[in-house]
């Protein structure tokens, strides 16, 4: 589309690449592919950026739920590697869908008949927002921590296998976090 390496070319895509942003639940696959496209475009006029800008253009385009994944990959050695950042997003993705269909029950599960769940009307970000709200809320009144009484919770309504294969990984990795705070204390 731009072909001319010109002031208002060059701006154009810089700020086309600025304001991409990858909304919350959207498909990471596709935001990689756009940004991508968008970087090439630069490159074609004559204008490419540098890997590591480019990486910091897709980190901060993720939406907050990518916030540890992120902060992981600024402290990482291979955080200037495009393939291995772009690696780490899709896997990321990909376990976050999977953690999504392990933990959401069933149109059985969830009482579906004439009137269906009141989480039926309620987007994954806006979920997301309220469960961590009611955990914050509840950890404070139960004196517990937020990760004590998600693992009680999923270990109290498992009810299939995989459900309760990710309580007990859930818990080895708040036994681990404990673990590495005695540590660090």
């Amino acid at each position: 589309m731009y072909q001319k390496n010109t002031t208002a070319n060059r701006r154009v895509l810089r700020m086309k690449v600025n304001g991409m942003q990858l909304m919350e639940g959207g498909s990471v696959k596709d935001h990689l592919k756009a940004m991508t496209e968008a970087f090439g475009e630069l490159s074609i006029i004559g204008s490419p950026m540098l890997e590591e800008d480019q990486i910091v253009q897709l980190l901060t385009s993720l939406p907050p739920s990518y916030k540890t994944l992120v902060t992981v990959l600024e402290n990482q050695d291979t955080s200037d590697i495009w393939d291995a950042v772009t690696e780490r997003l899709l896997s990321e993705e990909q376990r976050s869908k999977e953690d999504r269909q392990l933990l959401s029950p069933s149109a059985d599960e969830k009482g579906h008949g004439s009137h269906g769940s009141r989480w039926d009307y309620v987007d994954s970000a806006q979920e997301n927002k309220l469960l961590a709200d009611l955990d914050e809320s509840a950890s404070r009144r139960s004196g517990r921590s937020v990760w004590e009484m998600k693992l009680e919770t999923l270990e109290r309504g498992a009810t299939n296998e995989a459900a309760r294969r990710k309580a007990e990984i859930d818990r080895q990795e708040a036994e681990r976090a404990a673990d590495l705070q005695l540590v660090f204390e």
